[in-house]
């Protein structure tokens, strides 16, 4: 059964949450890592911005990274891994999708590289002066892939960015700033800890980070595609506007509470997803799983999003 990017009325939600095992079929979508260093180096991340803005089919990434030089005058090659496994985009953004790279807004031409006998990446050289700042800027779409959905998104069962290759650099992410856009807000699992939520975005503001865990979000299959066809589908823009305006069903966002206090509640068994969907794209996508208390408060956590969402509709 496919979602289709259209509005829902409440009859269609209520008879679409009866319909729960025909559309837990969700896939892990990888969304890339921190470009590396390929050696240790004195070069260290001062401050980063990174933003996602997740669409039907893809996810804009843009990264900026401000380095600076904590040594002497050095040369190194940098490293950002893509996938050109048998089915790219799961463990990684493919390697064939188009990325923009710059230093101090100077465009790197960056070239794709088998370094290990399982990895790929594309590298460019760098060279630092003591003391020099550069910043270097990372951008690409990557691709939403669940072939079995004709909106990518509405079979996203985990999104993952791997944070934790900054610890390569050297020292900690003096600010790191992370904001994350989104067509649903049915999440269960994000990751790191730290953010503020507001509906439809994520974000982070955090000082002198070592990161220890990778950048995750996933949605409460199939709930939050439900969620994104009760806002109307199509684009981020589009969804967010729809939210702002409260153009949605009451009575349709209501029941997508009721359906995660049903999965996560307090007498709920949430270890029944460990076990489950999430337990099996976890383990594609190489993260451990969060205990099931931590994915039962991000789901009553979302359920609080969503009553505050209701309050809105204007219809």
């Amino acid at each position: 059964m496919v979602m289709r990017c259209v509005a829902a009325s409440f009859p269609a939600i209520a008879a679409l949450l009866a319909a729960w095992p025909t559309l837990a079929d969700p896939h892990p979508m990888a969304g890339g890592a921190h470009p590396a260093p390929s050696t240790d180096v004195a070069v260290g991340i001062a401050r980063e911005v990174l933003s996602v803005t997740v669409g039907p089919k893809t996810a804009a990434v843009d990264a900026l990274l401000v380095l600076e030089n904590h040594g002497a005058p050095t040369k190194l090659m940098v490293g950002f891994p893509c996938d050109a496994g048998p089915e790219p985009g799961a463990a990684g953004v493919p390697c064939k999708t188009k990325i923009t790279v710059t230093a101090d807004g100077k465009p790197i031409a960056a070239k794709v590289r088998k370094t290990s006998a399982k990895e790929w990446h594309w590298v460019w050289p760098m060279a630092f002066g003591a003391a020099a700042r550069v910043a270097l800027a990372v951008r690409y779409d990557a691709p939403l892939i669940n072939p079995r959905y004709e909106v990518p998104v509405e079979g996203m069962g985990l999104f993952h960015y791997r944070l934790t290759t900054g610890a390569r650099w050297a020292g900690p992410i003096g600010e790191l700033e992370i904001t994350v856009n989104t067509p649903f807000d049915a999440l269960i699992w994000i990751s790191p800890g730290g953010y503020v939520r507001e509906p439809g975005r994520l974000t982070w503001r955090l000082k002198d980070v070592e990161p220890a865990e990778d950048l995750v979000f996933a949605p409460a299959v199939p709930v939050a595609a439900w969620e994104y066809a009760a806002l109307g589908g199509g684009s981020i823009a589009e969804v967010r506007a729809r939210r702002d305006a409260g153009d949605f069903e009451k009575k349709a966002m209501l029941a997508l509470v009721e359906r995660l206090k049903e999965d996560f509640g307090e007498h709920a068994e949430a270890e029944r997803i460990v076990v489950g969907y999430l337990g099996v794209i976890a383990r594609m996508s190489g993260l451990p799983l969060p205990a099931p208390e931590r994915l039962r408060a991000t789901a009553l956590e979302s359920a609080r999003v969503l009553e505050s969402l209701a309050l809105r509709a204007a219809r």
